[in-house]
């Protein structure tokens, strides 16, 4: 075990992913998970493995990760979420680093591999994909953004070498329901920005994404799964742009400007 380090996991529904997550973190002296009043036994499990699980009703991912920040009591903070795991490598390098702390470094990124329909991915953009995952709770906040929240570091940061085993979708279906939802969050932030979203901004951004992961990030080099990630990532991407036409759209008719004269009498 190693003192002073706090692991924190948001979680809703995650009853097959969280045991093998904490455990595989077992090193740390406290774990705090931040539950989103699941209905299956995620509480439950995190409970019975020694976790402080403090329940309550969903208020985005920035907030759940800043309470679950501001409830770790170590000076140090490991984040995963419950479909990571530490691999045993990582585990290895983690502990060096507290036998021989690096003076003045603040944060530490890790690259995560992850497994994509039976295959680990070692290009497309999903490998190493450094993540600031270990880091001083004093110096650490995570952004306000919709999805896609990171902890953001004041301070001098250093790369570890071992991997997060990310374990993201199991199915197509996985997929989907996770990518609509994330293209949902993004849109609002993408409507309010741009003046004007319209087809062109649809079709354009999805193909650049799949020449992007495709050629940019050799996703060639993974073979089917790569052809896949490369599709799926641009359908995200134009659901995204399809998503903020609607809401400016909705908006538009919406406005008072909008509405014949006979209905504003």
């Amino acid at each position: 075990m190693v003192q002073g380090v706090s692991l924190i996991i948001i979680t809703r529904n995650e009853e097959a992913n969280i045991e093998a997550c904490l455990k595989s973190a077992g090193f740390a002296s406290e774990t705090i998970v931040v539950d989103a009043l699941s209905e299956d036994a995620t509480a439950e499990i995190a409970g019975r493995l020694g976790a402080r699980v403090v329940s309550q009703p969903w208020m985005g991912y920035a907030y759940a990760k800043s309470l679950a920040l501001d409830l770790a009591a170590g000076p140090w903070v490991l984040s995963l979420d419950a479909d990571e795991r530490v691999s045993s490598a990582l585990k290895e390098e983690i502990l060096k680093v507290f036998e021989r702390p690096m003076p003045g470094v603040a944060g530490y990124f890790i690259p995560r591999r992850s497994l994509f329909l039976g295959r680990w991915m070692r290009a497309s953009g999903f490998w190493p994909d450094y993540q600031l995952r270990l880091f001083l709770k004093a110096k650490a906040r995570f952004e306000d953004v919709p999805v896609h929240e990171s902890a953001v570091i004041e301070g001098k940061t250093a790369r570890l070498f071992s991997p997060i085993e990310h374990f993201a979708y199991a199915s197509l279906d996985m997929y989907f329901e996770k990518m609509l939802r994330y293209a949902r969050l993004s849109s609002g932030m993408i409507a309010k920005k741009k003046k004007k979203v319209g087809m062109g901004s649809v079709f354009g951004h999805g193909l650049a994404m799949f020449l992007k992961r495709y050629l940019l990030k050799r996703g060639f080099l993974d073979g089917q799964q790569g052809f896949a990630v490369a599709l799926l990532s641009a359908f995200h991407e134009s659901a995204k742009y399809l998503y903020a036409w609607e809401k400016q759209k909705n908006r538009c008719e919406n406005h008072p400007d909008a509405l014949p004269k006979r209905f504003l009498q």
